[in-house]
This record gives structure tokens, C-alpha cells and sequence, in this order.
């Protein structure tokens, strides 16, 4: 037994038989026949089952692009983790003319007062030596 869709209601049905394309109440309906409470049950609960499916199909859809954003996600924290490595250089061997210049540049007051121009600043006083 398979289910099947029926050809006239477009609701699920088990099949006996690979040639059969209506349900039982369907079938009853085309002969001129009465439905009885069974298939009358059979209808809801067919109706039940179809809306089943789709929730179903639709969940499976959500879980298809949610497993693509995941993917997605685990690129991106990647990328951010190897460009967020740093490379530690030792300055203590930076001529202090070089330092100067350097302080110089990254001065807040040449950068509108920037949160880091002033940490760049501050990293570079810290590098000279006592005088």
C-alpha cells in the first residue's frame, strides 16, 4: 500500500493498486452510491493528513534555508577569526626618530579626537624610552 493523491478531492489515500487514482468516497460519489459514516471520517481525516503534509513540507523547506544560513555563519566566523589574528611585533627596537614620526601621525588631534587614534597614541608613549 502506497498513499496516493486522489485524482477528483486532491486528498491523500492509501492505494491497493498502482492503477487506482481516486479515493474510496470519491469513487462511491461517481457510482451514484451513499457515503457512510466511515467515509465521511475517512474525508476529515484525509483533509487532516493533506494539511499534515504541507506543514511538513514546509518545516522541511525552513530547515533547508536554515541550514544554509548556518552554513553561511560558520564561513563568516571563519573569515572574522582569521582576519581578527594578530601578528605580534616587537617595537622595542624602533629607532626613537621613527617613534616620533609615528606618534605624529596618529595624534587625536589630527583625527577629530577618534577613540583609536588616542589607543594607537597612548600604545606609542608607552614604547619610548625613559628619558
Amino acid at each position: 500500500m502506497s498513499l496516493t493523491m486522489c485524482s477528483n478531492c486532491n486528498l491523500p489515500f492509501s492505494s491497493r493498486f498502482r492503477n487506482d487514482n481516486v479515493c474510496l468516497p470519491c469513487f462511491k460519489r461517481s457510482r451514484g452510491y451513499d457515503l457512510t459514516k466511515a467515509d465521511e471520517a475517512h474525508e476529515r481525516l484525509a483533509e487532516e493528513a493533506k494539511d499534515l503534509m504541507e506543514q511538513v513540507s514546509t518545516f522541511k523547506a525552513r530547515v533547508a534555508e536554515l541550514e544554509t544560513l548556518k552554513k553561511r555563519v560558520v564561513e563568516l566566523e571563519s573569515q572574522v577569526k582569521s582576519s581578527t589574528q594578530t601578528t605580534t611585533v616587537s617595537l622595542t627596537s624602533v629607532p626613537e626618530t621613527f617613534l616620533k614620526t609615528l606618534i605624529m601621525l596618529c595624534h587625536p588631534d589630527k583625527h577629530g579626537n577618534s577613540e583609536k587614534a588616542l589607543e594607537a597614541t597612548k600604545t606609542l608613549l608607552a614604547l619610548r624610552k625613559p628619558r
